[in-house]
């Protein structure tokens, strides 16, 4: 089934039960779905600072492990098709996520910290 929700603290159980996640590209976020190596469609916030989570986002994308749709070209059906398309080849993109290199999860933390530090 499809599950939509906005913030739970209880997604980590949530991640351990879904076969492909629908999100913003917030450096956390992308951060866990790499380590739970959850294939993504990822809809990136156009209002974030410096266009960052289009960013983020683009660096799932060249790992083969997601798709970006930016939110002026969303619509119900490019959404139903992509997330099609996705769960149809779900198996082979969950094996680009071996050769992911979970260095840049770090790395998008700290900044995040650094971020709300300054």
């Amino acid at each position: 089934g499809i599950y939509a929700f906005d913030f739970t603290n209880e997604i980590g159980k949530i991640y351990n039960s879904v076969d492909l996640a629908i999100a913003r590209a917030g450096a956390l976020s992308l951060a866990e779905l790499e380590t739970k190596k959850i294939p993504s469609i990822l809809i990136p916030l156009p209002s974030a600072a410096e266009n960052h989570q289009f960013y983020n986002a683009l660096e799932l994308k060249e790992k083969n492990v997601a798709v970006i749709i930016e939110q002026k070209d969303l619509d119900p059906v490019i959404l139903k098709d992509t997330t099609l398309k996705m769960l149809k080849n779900i198996d082979k993109i969950k094996e680009n996520f071996s050769s992911t290199i979970h260095a840049n999860s770090a790395k998008n933390i700290a900044g995040t910290i650094m971020n709300y530090l300054s």
